[in-house]
């Protein structure tokens, strides 16, 4: 740790320097920095108002409360830090009065970032709490107590008109609570934060010239030669309506017969709601014999095979730790929509990713993955009003400590969840044994496959088939929606989950009514198309 590089940041940054400075310049600054000091609350402060200026706010207040929690619990390592960086001087009357004050602003920070963006109408409270705080710290400081008590008054008002709105809602209308929110990313492409180091990894860098798109096809082809999918190809080309987009498929390499398997790939990852307790949590089959982790005893398996894999890819991390994901299992088990899932997935990721020393987004499954993002041209993206709820709960469940906040930081979360909500598939139909049981499954090359409502495959659990007969230089394609659903709903859920209105052949030829454009219902949807048929073996 290099204190000289750490001491300019080692104060209160101020309006001037953010409206200055570069801001993805001193963002990554202020992350360099965090990576080798995550218990300095100024650098987290810093980061956290410096986020809220550029329209993060989500993340702000994540930042934010980190600040706050930093400087109220003062552990060692934060107070040796502060006392190296922060305190002027080391007598008792200055080290009360500037540790005041960084509480307090810490404090107030939180409060704004909470509100600027509310989730849910607790987002309110949670503010009102911390202003509080906030000027019981400050009662000897008026200053800071009127500062307090001004963005109290307006947090109060914003509120009083939320409770309002709840309290005169009429039937039918969207519940306040559980609507998802918007915000303006101004700066985000192709559904990546600005600062993503997917970047860094070389693959968007790599599709400024024909060549260097060539050598992103090759990678991903060579992906598909390791699967053994021999029959079909990646294509890259740019967009000729926009330049600058690039656009990505599954061709045909040869001429393909109907019912011919194209692609077999096994999941990534896997995750069932637990429902019956008989299923295996790490492939999802029902356990004929079962076997149990030998040191938690709570984690079921079908075999020792999974028993094994699961041990040395996730697991340990997770033994003994089943009271801080039971809250997330029983989210699962109470949704009735496919995302509702991903609480389960997010878990299993958090622990791979922890115990191997995985970037999250390098995992297998995850690294060549897109995330939503809005339909072209839109920069509004959606945020679930459970999110940081969600974020919480897994970092408690896979125990995130401050050394690790960087690398499980909320925007990597963010990008994961919007991977997960258009990448995921779910078993349409379930074995007689297993009523109750949902069962999903991510995988990576099968998700490149791009949607047609008349799509020429079908996938079935790890198999990819034609539907008929594909011409040579054919895109593959399936339908990410019920096929029999009418135009207009087939669009709208498309859009709500993908965000594109789909224009395909044959939502071409429908005549029916179709979507407007520029809005959709709120449900978050996600892919329905496993079929489990009466031959299907769930085997390994």
């Amino acid at each position: 740790m290099d204190l000289d590089k750490l001491r300019p940041f080692s104060r209160f940054i101020s309006d001037e320097e953010l409206d200055t400075l570069d801001a993805y310049q001193l963002f990554d600054t202020l992350t360099v920095s965090l990576h080798s000091c995550p218990h300095h609350p100024l650098l987290w402060y810093n980061r956290a108002r410096l986020l809220l200026k550029m329209g993060y706010n989500d993340q702000a207040a994540v930042d934010a409360e980190r600040a706050t929690n930093l400087t109220s619990s003062l552990s060692l390592k934060t107070v040796f830090i502060l006392s190296k960086l922060y305190f002027t001087v080391l007598d008792k009357a200055n080290l009360k009065r500037e540790t005041a004050i960084l509480q307090a602003e810490t404090y107030y920070l939180y409060a704004q970032a909470r509100t600027a963006t509310p989730l849910r109408a607790e987002c309110f409270l949670i503010a009102l709490n911390a202003l509080q705080n906030m000027k019981k710290i400050a009662n000897d400081y008026p200053d800071f107590r009127a500062k307090a008590e001004q963005l109290e008054a307006r947090v109060k008002k914003q509120y009083f008109d939320v409770l309002q709105g709840i309290k005169n809602a009429k039937l039918g209308e969207p519940d306040y609570e559980a609507t998802a929110k918007y915000i303006d990313r101004p700066d985000m492409c192709g559904g990546r934060y600005p600062w993503d180091e997917w970047d860094a990894r070389g693959r968007t860098a790599r599709t400024d010239d024909l060549e260097s798109l060539q050598a992103l096809e090759k990678e991903y082809n060579d992906f598909l030669a390791n699967l053994g999918a021999s029959k079909i190809e990646m294509k890259f080309r740019y967009s000729e309506t926009q330049p600058r987009d690039i656009q990505a498929g599954l061709f045909a390499k040869q001429p393909l017969r109907a019912n011919e398997p194209v692609l077999h790939e096994k999941a990534a990852v896997q995750v069932n709601n637990r429902l019956p307790l008989s299923a295996c949590q790490h492939c999802s089959t029902v356990c004929i014999s079962i076997r149990t982790c030998p040191r938690c005893r709570t984690e079921v398996y079908c075999s020792d095979r999974c028993l094994k894999d699961a041990d040395a890819a996730y697991h340990r991390v997770l033994c003994g730790r089943d009271r801080y994901v039971q809250p997330l299992v029983e989210w699962v088990q109470g949704g009735t929509t496919g995302p509702a899932i991903i609480p389960l997935y997010m878990v299993k990721l958090f622990a791979w990713a922890k115990q191997t020393k995985t970037p999250l987004l390098e995992l297998p499954g995850l690294r060549r993955l897109h995330p939503w993002s809005p339909v072209s041209g839109n920069k509004t993206y959606i945020i679930p009003p459970f999110m940081r709820r969600l974020y919480t709960n897994v970092l408690t469940a896979v125990d995130v400590e401050p050394e690790e906040w960087l690398d499980f930081d909320y925007w990597i979360f963010d990008t994961v969840y919007r991977m997960l909500l258009v990448n995921i598939f779910e078993a349409r139909g379930n074995p007689p044994n297993m009523h109750h049981q949902q069962r999903s499954w991510l995988y990576e090359a099968i998700s490149w496959i791009n949607h047609s409502c008349d799509g020429n495959c079908l996938v079935s659990h790890e198999e990819v088939k034609t539907r008929r007969a594909v011409r040579e230089g054919e895109e593959l394609t399936y339908a990410y929606c019920y096929r029999d659903l009418p135009k207009k709903t087939r669009q709208e859920k498309l859009y709500a989950t993908y965000g594109f209105i789909c224009a395909c052949s044959a939502c071409r030829a429908d005549k029916g009514e179709g979507m407007k454009g520029g809005g959709c219902g709120r449900e978050w949807g996600w892919r329905r198309l496993l079929e489990v048929g009466v031959g299907f073996s769930e085997d390994r």
